[in-house]
């Protein structure tokens, strides 16, 4: 294993990253317009550390939810069982161990699940009777359950019995609830929790000011929520403009990003967010060095841009330094960092505006992980590309 170095310049409203990687593998950061060369090309292997077309996901003929973390992805299965797989160092794949698997295993304990949401090293899920229940990391609190013990099955949420809607960061989780307010726990180094202050919570608390919730989203330090006159509001981190306002300054209650007043849906990534219109297009704010927010730049942007030659859009997903979105018709179109082959293009080009996905004729849902994508296609089978170092392709 080697040993890496994280150097990183917080403040108590900021979060500016100089230089960075995972805990197990160098965080590579090129320009938009780089080729590199030692990426493979549509190698799509078992054993293969990462592919740069889809292929399908072992074992799965019958999703109907996909949500992909950092390095593990899960799928909703029907009948309401979850499945899971890549990396398990934290118990993230829910399946009692910490063996990480390159093909699903079965998530303990879940049967009526409706619906799922990964963060970096955990997971939730929805429940029939509207609570939540997680599993995997909780050295801050992201379970939700009083205290900062992982689980490698799942925990119940204390106190949310009426949510309708889940979405988990990196180190915190949120909830829609039935009256549309949110709640939100875990680390609040950045005001992500929404109620004011910074302070880590091991329950669920209140985001403030926000009582017309239809829509969340969670980033790695920043949360974004569509509101009923299909307006946005962030709160969390804004070091890259991720509050969306004009600002980079970080917020600890709900904040109005300019110029959106059409929201359809929205997803967000590591340090950037995307939503969908009701015309179709996509905007984009927020960290921009390797071209995630498709606007031909690689400038980061602190109010919304529209993504280019995208009139189709009826989802989006946001990976750490990429971005996808689902087009009318079942096709995807990918931008942004391509090193590991997460746009799914066969090729390791990244690029700042959108490349349209040839392979895929038929998907349903997108999602986007730290370095790879995972569809759902029609049919209930799922197809991923990008990197498989812990087996997060599932094949």
């Amino acid at each position: 294993m080697n040993k890496v170095l994280y150097i990183i310049l917080i403040s108590l409203f900021s979060l500016t990253i100089i230089s960075c990687s995972d805990d197990e593998e160098e965080y590579k950061v090129s320009s938009a317009t780089t080729t590199d060369t030692t990426a493979p090309i549509d190698s799509c292997l078992s054993t293969s550390s990462y592919c740069s077309i889809p292929d399908n996901v072992s074992s799965i003929s019958n999703a109907t939810a996909i949500s992909a973390g950092k390095d593990h992805m899960c799928s909703l299965i029907t009948g309401g069982t979850v499945k899971c797989w890549g990396r398990n160092h934290h118990g993230q794949l829910g399946n009692g161990d910490n063996t990480s698997s390159s093909t699903p295993v079965t998530v303990s304990n879940i049967s009526t699940a409706t619906a799922i949401s990964s963060g970096d090293d955990h997971t939730c899920a929805l429940l029939s009777d509207n609570s939540i229940t997680c599993w995997g990391k909780n050295s801050d609190y992201q379970l939700g359950n009083g205290n900062n013990t992982s689980s490698s099955t799942p925990v119940t949420v204390s106190n949310i019995s009426t949510s309708t809607a889940i979405s988990a960061g990196n180190l915190h989780t949120c909830a829609l609830l039935d009256n549309k307010t949110v709640q939100c726990w875990g680390n609040s180094d950045y005001g992500q929790l929404g109620n004011g202050s910074t302070s880590t919570r091991s329950t669920p608390v209140a985001v403030s000011n926000i009582s017309t919730a239809k829509v969340i989203t969670s980033g790695d330090y920043h949360n974004c929520a569509i509101l009923d006159n299909s307006t946005v509001q962030c709160w969390g981190t804004g070091g890259y403009g991720e509050m969306g306002n004009g600002s980079n300054n970080s917020s600890t209650i709900a904040v109005t990003v300019s110029n959106i007043s059409n929201a359809s849906t929205i997803d967000a990534g590591y340090l950037h967010t995307c939503s969908v219109l009701s015309n179709n297009e996509v905007k984009c704010w927020g960290r921009n060095t390797n071209g995630q927010l498709g606007d031909d730049t690689t400038t980061d942007k602190n109010t919304p841009v529209t993504v280019s030659n995208i009139s189709t859009a009826t989802a989006v997903s946001g990976g750490t330094l990429h971005t996808c979105a689902l087009l009318s018709g079942g096709t995807i179109s990918c931008w942004g960092y391509n090193y590991w082959g997460q746009l799914g293009t066969g090729t390791d080009t990244s690029t700042s505006t959108p490349l349209l996905n040839s392979y895929i004729t038929s998907a349903s849902t997108i999602s986007a992980g730290k370095y790879f994508t995972c569809v759902l296609i029609s049919d209930g089978t799922i197809k991923c590309f990008g990197k498989n170092g812990y087996g997060q392709l599932g094949q």
